[in-house]
């Protein structure tokens, strides 16, 4: 099972990598699109990072057009780990 912090963890460096962007200088309040630049096919592969980092599927998120924020993503993420 997934830790918050292993989570927390992995989320910034894996947004980190692919936008090239200090973890440490990602916020929780930061909006997935408006403010750290993904578009639809980079959230796509920062989802595939992350099921590979985790082994899990998260492909229930590959539907999500709303611009939520970091914070969001990780409580998507930690809740949808049971299904």
């Amino acid at each position: 099972m997934l830790t918050k912090e292993n989570l927390l963890e992995s989320c910034l460096n894996a947004i980190g990598d692919l936008k090239d962007i200090e973890p440490s200088r990602i916020n929780m309040e930061d909006k997935i699109f408006a403010d750290l630049g993904f578009d639809s096919l980079s959230f796509l592969e920062l989802i595939v990072t992350l099921e590979f980092e985790f082994d899990k599927e998260f492909d229930y998120l590959a539907h999500e057009t709303d611009d939520f924020s970091v914070g969001v993503l990780i409580q998507k993420i930690s809740e949808g780990q049971d299904k």
